[in-house]
This record gives structure tokens, C-alpha cells and sequence, in this order.
């Protein structure tokens, strides 16, 4: 709110006591100035009760000024809380980008998993955050030689050891926000479980990979392969459309 329009406000506070002390001396000449006035018209006159009519005319100024303290805090207790999701959503950002440190990135999207369900407004922000450190950490394989290294882990071990990137993927599914861009990642062997309507995962590689949820309006284009891919999510999805 302006001071502009907070001073107005005021004024027209203002303004309303006046009227009302405008009516009760209209009352009083009206009814306590008659030959014959009743016993409270007589008290009146003869104390009159200033300090009643000086509270009348002030109450609305009073109360409106209450409620302008009361706004001002609750805009500074909005403010506080940003400004401590904002620190945190940097706090996990440089988490995230300790790459030595896997149970720092855990918990750095932890944390921005719980900040997208209690603070509004943010789940976009985490949405996008994740979205870019998948892509960044799992991007699709430069050389021929990426692939087979990765080939021959996939087969050791049925898939890539990568916990971290599973787990925001995992929160991806969960937060079910929409417009997830995982475009030209490395998605072999990976579950994606959840809602992930209208996702991109164009270029992506999704050999082995594991589809459960809702995948309404997916984009699909460039994808090499679905060898050995558990797609039956997508099968479901093509029949409720």
C-alpha cells in the first residue's frame, strides 16, 4: 500500500468522526434544546460529556490507524519469510554444486522439496532448479566411448550409479508441477515415476528407463531408443486420450 492512498485512507477516517460528531450535535440540538427535555438532556446540559464526544469523533481515525500497524507488520513478517526462503533456495543451489559431496545434494533437494510444498510460489523456481541439475549432471553421451563405459556399468549393475540424479527425478514426479524440461539428458536406467504431464524429454537417451504415472502430452522427439524401456505408463496414457 502507497503513502498516497494510506493518507487518504486516513482522511477518510477522519472525515467519518467528523460526521458522526456532526450527528450527535445534530441529536442534541434536535432533542435536548425542547421546552420541556428529559432528565438525560438535562444532565447533558448541565455536564456536558466532552471527553464522550471527543472519543466519538476519534474512534474511526483511531481504528483505521490500528489497522494500517497491523498491515505494516504483517507486510514485514511477509517480507521476513521471502527473504529467509530466498537465502535458503541459495543455500541449496551452492549445495548442489558440490559434486564431491553427495549427501549435500541430497539434502539440498530435500530441502527444496519441502520449500516447494510450504512456501508459495516457489514450486516453479525448485521445478526449474531441479530440472537444470539433472540436465547438467546427466547430459546425454558426447562420445562413443561414454556409451560403452556406461553400457558396461548398466549391465553390472542393471543401472547407472547415480542416486543423486534419481532422487530429483524422484521429486520431479512428485511435485507434479508441469513444464519439466529434461531435454537431451541421459535418462538410461532411470525411474521417472509420478506426474510428468507435458514434460520435454526431447533427445533425451531412455534405453532400460522405467515410465510410471501420468506422461499426458510428452514430448518424445529425438529420443534414439526405448530398448528394453518399461513404457506401459505411455501406453496408458495414449488410451485415456
Amino acid at each position: 500500500m502507497t503513502r498516497t492512498k494510506r493518507v487518504w485512507q486516513l482522511f477518510l477516517a477522519a472525515s467519518v468522526g467528523v460526521a458522526l460528531l456532526a450527528g450527535c450535535g445534530w441529536l442534541y440540538w434536535h432533542f435536548c434544546t425542547v421546552a420541556q427535555p428529559c432528565g438525560l438532556c438535562v444532565a447533558i446540559n448541565n455536564q456536558p460529556p466532552w471527553t464522550l464526544v471527543g472519543a466519538i469523533a476519534a474512534a474511526p481515525a483511531v481504528w483505521w490507524t490500528w489497522v494500517l500497524r497491523t498491515q505494516h507488520k504483517d507486510d514485514d513478517n511477509q517480507l521476513a519469510r521471502d527473504q529467509h526462503v530466498s537465502e535458503q533456495l541459495i543455500e541449496c543451489l551452492a549445495l548442489l554444486q558440490k559434486k564431491d559431496e553427495p549427501h549435500s545434494q541430497l539434502g539440498a533437494i530435500y530441502v527444496l522439496e519441502r520449500l516447494a510444498r510450504e512456501a508459495s510460489g516457489t514450486v516453479e523456481t525448485v521445478r526449474d532448479v531441479l530440472c537444470a541439475f539433472v540436465r547438467t549432471r546427466r547430459p546425454v553421451p558426447v562420445t562413443h566411448d561414454d556409451m560403452v563405459a556406461d553400457e558396461e556399468a548398466i549391465a553390472e549393475s542393471g543401472h547407472l550409479p547415480d542416486l543423486v540424479s534419481q532422487t530429483a527425478l524422484d521429486v520431479l514426479g512428485r511435485l507434479g508441477s508441469g513444464g519439466v524440461n529434461l531435454a537431451k539428458c541421459d535418462l538410461r536406467a532411470m525411474l521417472l515415476q509420478g506426474l510428468f504431464d507435458g514434460a520435454d524429454f526431447f533427445g533425451s537417451y531412455m534405453d532400460r528407463a522405467t515410465l510410471r504415472g501420468s506422461f499426458k502430452r510428452v514430448d518424445f522427439r529425438g529420443v534414439p531408443d526405448f530398448a528394453h524401456a518399461d513404457v506401459s505408463a505411455l501406453l496408458a496414457a495414449d488410451l485415456a486420450e
